[in-house]
């Protein structure tokens, strides 16, 4: 019997789908594309799995050397297993999910060797190989996950005013909701408190900051 082992070679890379929240706008962590192919594209955080590690051993490996995160929640979103997805070699993609505070994303320092930005998920750049893809698939489970509040706990654990959240709930369902009502429907949940202090940074009249309680039973928001 011959060996055919070799048909069966194929690589394994984990891929990085890292979301903040910066000033009501959802953001996603993206790195410019430094050799060919798709040189100056934009791209997911990834790295090859090697045979001594899972895929979220390797990627919590990777973010943890290369951008100093550490702690993050990941969690599986899709696997990708066309053949011909890479252009030189037979690459398979575990994709993963992660969601980051304001305050852990700003931990992304200059000491970084690579071009690296958080883009808004509506003005995303040139996206390299099958990333777009990837993306949209992780979009899917964020919009699942957003509506969660336990979600939005981890993403705002300090202060912040209910335009914030309207304005991301607009963008991830993508409609407008009246201000008032969105107002009294949030407030309603029990899930918020008031810090009896305002936002004095944005434009126009100072906006009411609030805070998530501590404990309080998880709940779909819509």
């Amino acid at each position: 019997m011959k060996n055919h082992t070799k048909d069966y070679l194929r690589l394994i890379e984990s891929i990085a789908c890292l979301y903040t929240i910066d000033q009501g706008c959802i953001k996603v962590l993206l790195l410019k594309q430094e050799e060919e192919p798709y040189k100056g594209y934009w791209v997911l955080p990834t790295t090859y799995v090697s045979i001594h590690e899972t895929c979220m051993e390797a990627i919590t490996r990777e973010l943890e050397e290369k951008f100093h995160f550490t702690d993050l929640e990941l969690e599986e979103v899709s696997t990708c297993s066309t053949p011909d997805r890479m252009l030189d070699v037979p690459v398979m993609a575990v994709s993963y999910l992660g969601f980051m505070s304001d305050l852990e994303a700003l931990k992304l320092t200059t000491e970084v060797s690579f071009e690296t930005k958080w883009f808004d998920i509506h003005e995303l750049p040139k996206i390299g190989y099958d990333h777009q893809e990837i993306l949209q698939n992780a979009m899917e489970k964020l919009k699942d996950k957003l509506l969660d509040s336990e979600v939005l706990k981890k993403i705002f654990p300090s202060d912040f005013t209910l335009p914030e959240i309207q304005k991301i709930y607009e963008s991830i369902l993508g409609r407008k909701f009246d201000r008032r009502n969105f107002r009294k429907k949030f407030i309603s949940l029990g899930l918020i408190e008031d810090t009896n202090d305002y936002d004095m940074n944005g434009v126009g009249r100072p906006a009411k900051l609030y805070r998530f309680k501590e404990h309080v039973s998880v709940k779909k928001l819509f």
